[in-house]
């Protein structure tokens, strides 16, 4: 499974890449659009960790699902 640092790792790679003296100017601008959207990702799996953490503690508090109300 990917994760967060897996992509937050390529998006250095990228970087790296994109900021060497041999790149030509348009290698450069692709390399540093893929490292936004690795960006994205690793983003997008943290939000999705946090919202399952707070999915899990709330129906830990509101077993019936319901908020505890009839």
């Amino acid at each position: 499974m990917e994760t967060a640092e897996f992509f937050r790792e390529k998006a250095d790679q990228c970087r790296t890449l994109a900021s060497s003296p041999e790149n030509a100017h348009v290698i450069a601008r692709g390399l540093l659009a893929l490292a936004l959207e690795l960006d994205a990702r690793a983003v997008a799996i943290e939000a999705g960790q946090a919202t399952a953490r707070e999915i899990e503690s709330n129906d830990a508090v509101h077993p019936d699902g319901n908020g505890g109300r009839l």
